[in-house]
């Protein structure tokens, strides 16, 4: 999975700063031709404002699905290995919503964790929604806080109808719990 993410994260830089070039130009061609400082649109704005992260832990995130909590960050998983994430009980086909702004890195199937999507937000931090049965965001895709970006299912290995929830910092795993609410 990790070689997964960091392939992921990478065309995503590289995406960014094809798109961040793009704007630049449109940017100085616009202000040329109209002598005015350019407007960017709502997309252009939220690509300016997605190197912020999503911050520290404050709980100033809203839930990505209501549910029970079924598994904790760091519970015992199988044998000696633990969850580094959540896993959130809610019924099959809830919407699974964008906690955050930010690109869609990854969306699709994952080995152990079904359908999959990975938001990126900023430069080191990462959200996963794993255990979907279904995905309404394609990679490169900006997305909002918010958003509905998949359904929850069981897919992966879990058997009943759950999501899990992750963040990532640098490439390493972290608490979920403190930033939502």
């Amino acid at each position: 999975m990790k070689q997964e993410i960091q392939r992921a994260e990478q065309a995503a830089r590289q995406q960014e700063q094809r798109e961040r070039e793009a704007l630049a130009q449109r940017k100085q061609a616009e202000e040329k031709r109209t002598a005015k400082p350019y407007k960017p649109t709502a997309q252009e704005r939220q690509l300016i404002n997605s190197t912020n992260g999503l911050g520290a832990a404050n709980r100033q995130y809203n839930k990505p699905v209501n549910g029970s909590t079924l598994y904790a960050f760091g519970s015992t998983q199988a044998g000696e290995a633990r969850w580094k994430g959540m896993v959130i009980a809610a019924p099959n086909g809830t919407p699974v919503r964008a906690i955050a702004n930010g690109r869609v890195i990854l969306a699709g199937q994952l080995t152990g964790y079904g359908y999959m999507v990975i938001i990126k937000h900023g430069d080191s931090d990462l959200s996963l929604y794993g255990f979907n049965q279904a995905v309404f965001v394609k990679p490169n895709q900006l997305v909002s806080a918010g958003q509905t970006i998949a359904q929850v299912g069981n897919t992966g290995e879990i058997s009943r109808p759950a999501l899990y929830f992750g963040i990532s910092r640098k490439g390493v795993p972290v608490n979920p719990a403190g930033w939502i609410k």
